[in-house]
């Protein structure tokens, strides 16, 4: 999955630069937009 693919990347960005709490955002966020993209 393509977008599978574009939050382990975004993902592991935000973890190096924030740690854990930027991990858990990153993906909360990811969640959200697939929220919103699934409807």
């Amino acid at each position: 999955m393509p977008l599978r693919e574009g939050w382990s990347a975004m993902i592991p960005r935000r973890a190096t630069r924030t740690g854990t709490r930027g991990r858990l955002r990153g993906a909360a966020a990811a969640a959200s937009a697939a929220a919103l993209l699934l409807g």
